[in-house]
């Protein structure tokens, strides 16, 4: 008709295959994505429980560091003993603390734990849920003095996340594998942090003593 203009192909709206083809190139660009977000919020995950789990190994360090130089405790105030008949020290002839068997069971907090294989549970975030368990131990050392009391000893410190509870009859002593994740890694039967040093008390007599029959794993009598 006259004063009509006849509406050219590129003025047109967008055709049913063309929006099929936008539609099938927008699930292809999230499904590409979505794996990358979840793998970077895992990982970020991961590494924040693996900062805590640190944290909380540190700090079982610290305690038994500042209890042995203050010089007032007993052996059963320190970790429990992983090895009760065979000499332990840090000489090549010794058993080796890292041998210690990973934990078998938790209890409820550090106070009950009575035996190495014992892990004591932490929860971090007040929720009322256990965020990790720990595992503590030591070897027997050498001691001094009546009492019989360690003075230079080896420990050791175990922080599994306490997902890893349902593995705990499985569980590894090799530290777990901080990489990229999609899931729960390694960290489901290895601990996110472990640590070990040797722990003395300097202000006696025999301290000295003790301490290179320690390191050179030559036990001696008491004196």
């Amino acid at each position: 008709m006259k004063g009509l203009k006849q509406t050219s192909q590129a003025d047109k709206g967008l055709t049913l295959l063309e929006c099929l083809a936008a539609v099938a190139v927008t699930l292809l660009a999230t499904a590409t994505i979505t794996p990358q977000v979840f793998l970077v919020n895992a990982t970020r995950v991961q590494n924040q429980r693996a900062e805590q789990a640190v944290a909380l190994a540190q700090a079982e360090m610290e305690r038994a560091k500042v209890r042995v130089e203050q010089g007032d405790y007993t052996g059963a105030e320190l970790p429990p003993v992983a090895f009760t008949t065979t000499t332990t020290c840090t000489g090549s002839s010794g058993t080796k603390i890292e041998s210690a068997a990973a934990p078998n069971t938790t209890v409820a907090s550090a106070s009950a734990v009575t035996s190495f294989r014992q892990a004591y549970l932490v929860d971090i975030n007040r929720d009322s849920q256990p965020d990790y368990f720990v595992q503590t131990f030591r070897d027997s050392g050498q001691v001094a003095g009546i009492n019989s009391q360690p003075v230079t000893f080896r420990m050791g410190v175990r922080v599994y996340t306490a997902s890893a509870s349902s593995n705990l009859n499985s569980l590894s002593t090799e530290p777990a594998s901080l990489k990229f994740t999609t899931g729960q890694g390694t960290q489901s039967n290895r601990p996110l942090a472990v640590g070990y040093s040797v722990l003395t008390r300097n202000d006696t007599k025999m301290s000295l003593d003790r301490y290179q029959q320690y390191i050179t794993c030559n036990p001696v009598p008491e004196k």
